[in-house]
């Protein structure tokens, strides 16, 4: 299954804890993540199964692939505590070099897309008979 979605705006909260480069980073707050132009590739496994006489299809697995991307912008609040200009300055090069970035993380990314789409998939989908998703 191939999808192309012209924008993702994703707010909620977050928590993080470490070091980068030879700054601590110690942040919790708000965050917004908005995408753009994105084409992704979905790959799903799943089994029919019969219950109470009708035929369902259980999901198995499902992979992503990320095939394009794009626009990406990043902001969160508090990320190096009380110096707001630290983290001023780290969502600007987070936003200047997404890029890159996405590079690095898509492995990352893509499995965490992945586990959430799969439970996901398994709360909503398993629930569906098959003649609702496919016509014979």
């Amino acid at each position: 299954m191939d999808m192309k979605i012209p924008k993702v705006d994703i707010k909620g909260g977050y928590a993080m804890k470490g070091t980068i480069l030879v700054l601590n980073l110690d942040g919790k707050g708000p965050f917004s993540i908005d995408l753009g132009d994105i084409e992704i590739g979905f790959v799903v496994k799943n089994k029919r199964v019969t219950r109470d006489s009708e035929q369902f299809f259980e999901v198995q697995s499902l992979k992503s692939n990320v095939k394009h991307l794009g626009s990406l912008h990043v902001k969160f609040d508090n990320l190096f505590g009380d110096n707001p200009t630290l983290t001023d300055s780290a969502n600007d090069v987070f936003n200047q070099n997404w890029e890159d970035l996405l590079a690095v993380m898509r492995p990352v990314i893509e499995e965490a897309m992945d586990a959430s789409l799969l439970e996901q998939g398994k709360k909503y989908l398993n629930k569906l008979p098959g003649s609702i998703i496919f016509s014979d």
